[in-house]
């Protein structure tokens, strides 16, 4: 318990990314039973940047408050096309 507050303290690691870590495969491939372990500490360096790339990407998206919808010029026209041309006030042609 102590050396897992330690490295809570000492190397800027959360709590999630510690235990992701301790409960991940590669501590299991491993068989790593302690945190003294040479490899532990890489392991949850490893898990708390995979934490960080997580919440770290935010996405932003335009939104245009006009958009200009691509209407397809090839083909026959079907029903709905011709409808809101109607409606729209356009002439058949």
């Amino acid at each position: 318990m102590r050396l897992a507050t330690q490295i809570l303290k000492d190397k800027k690691i959360s709590e999630r990314a510690l235990v992701k870590a301790v409960n991940s495969d590669d501590f299991k491939r491993r068989n790593i039973f302690s945190l003294k372990h040479p490899e532990a500490v890489g392991i949850i360096k490893r898990y708390q940047l995979l934490l960080d790339k997580e919440t770290e990407s935010s996405q932003e998206i335009k939104v245009n408050k006009n958009p200009k919808h691509r209407d397809k010029r090839f083909g026959k026209k079907n029903i709905f096309k011709t409808l809101r041309k109607l409606e729209h006030g356009e002439e058949e042609e």
